[in-house]
């Protein structure tokens, strides 16, 4: 099912399949990140959002919903997704429409036996061994934003490093980050004033 899901995802985008394979490894890394809770950790991530149903969807029996794009960059964030298409070689748009193709599939193989899967599937883990030391280097780049509770990962990411930088008073640093700031903080203003 998993070889199935990666060709079909692959020629529906018009990626190689080889891409795919990799970024279904990140993503199972994502999924059982221990740090993170795990699987149920993972499905949390969507309740967060209010996309429970769209997550429950996937591991019944029932029709399937589908994931947008915009929705994927919402769950994920932004800077998350540009780490791993610039990791795969991708882009983000790409690595985003790969997420909306796989995602269902992934979590619908995983719960075909009706229960919360603890480990990556060990007929899978051998081919994602290499892969998943990738995650050393998307760490600095939004893995471990996404794993905080405290906000969301675009807001998580965008101002962690900011906030560093601002608490420890480096000058050449702040002006540096300044237009990024200000790119962050307008995001934000503009998701309150959607929620209003």
């Amino acid at each position: 099912m998993l070889e199935r899901l990666i060709e079909d995802t692959a020629r529906s985008i018009g990626l190689p399949s080889r891409k795919i394979e990799q970024l279904s490894c990140l993503l199972m890394a994502l999924i059982f990140d221990r740090r993170n809770g795990g699987f149920a950790g993972f499905s949390a991530s969507f309740h967060k959002f209010g996309r429970q149903r769209m997550f429950a969807s996937w591991s019944s029996t029932g029709p399937k919903q589908s994931i947008a794009f915009d929705e994927v960059s919402e769950i994920f964030g932004v800077p998350l997704v540009a780490a791993i298409g610039g990791k795969l070689g991708i882009g983000s748009v790409m690595t985003t429409r790969a997420l909306c193709c796989l995602l269902p599939g992934l979590i619908e193989e995983l719960t075909l036996e009706s229960e919360v899967p603890s480990a990556i599937p060990d007929s899978f883990r051998s081919r994602c061994n290499g892969t998943i030391e990738w995650l050393h280097e998307i760490d600095s780049a939004g893995w471990v934003a996404w794993r905080s509770h405290g906000l969301n990962p675009l807001q998580d990411a965008c101002l962690s490093q900011p906030a560093r930088i601002l608490r420890n008073r480096n000058p050449s640093e702040i002006s540096r980050i300044a237009p990024w700031l200000m790119g962050a903080l307008s995001l934000l203003l503009v998701g309150l004033l959607l929620r209003a």
